[in-house]
């Protein structure tokens, strides 16, 4: 079980210029030209991190990471800018990446720490898992099993990278379907 959240020192630049971030005490920020505004504010209870702009800069998504077993507020979740955000997907997610055709792909984390990846779109329609597993290594000494990746623009291609306290690898999946 995740015993903490990875911390997201890793804004996030729309399109647009605009940067997201997450602010002290659950603030979702964007900052441009030398204005900052808080989005939302998260409940002090939610672990959330990575947060990535939409392709059309209309969204944020992020991951709220569990604080116990079968957690309802683990997941893939999604800000549209002026509504509250939905949960696009419910579980332990390690990690995700923005894909094509407005795709979000991202690892789901497992017990037998196989991370299960799939996708879905930003309005969380079409849920669809990818017929591939990732590893997600364990380390007594870590958190949790730390994995990024990446997806090409065409969709065919994953890069990913399983980091533990003294080893890392990095490997390519293609031809994803």
């Amino acid at each position: 079980m995740l015993s903490g959240a990875l911390p997201d020192n890793s804004p996030d630049v729309g399109s647009n210029r605009q940067l997201v971030f997450q602010g002290p005490h659950g603030q979702v920020r964007v900052s441009a030209s030398q204005k900052t505004q808080t989005l939302i504010t998260l409940r002090s209870d939610e672990l959330a991190s990575l947060f990535r702009w939409s392709p059309d800069d209309h969204s944020v998504a992020y991951i709220v990471n569990p604080m116990k077993e079968d957690d309802p507020q683990a997941g893939l979740w999604v800000l549209d800018l002026n509504k509250p955000p939905r949960q696009v997907f419910r579980g332990w997610v390690t990690w995700y990446a923005r894909g094509p055709k407005n795709e979000i792909y991202f690892v789901q984390g497992k017990a037998d720490l196989n991370g299960v990846l799939s996708k879905v779109d930003w309005s969380g329609r079409g849920l669809t898992r990818v017929p591939v597993t990732v590893p997600l290594p364990f380390d007594y000494w870590f958190d949790a099993p730390f994995t990024q990746l990446d997806i090409s623009s065409d969709g065919q291609h994953l890069a990913f990278i399983t980091q533990a306290v003294l080893q890392a690898n990095i490997g390519m999946l293609e031809n994803l379907r």
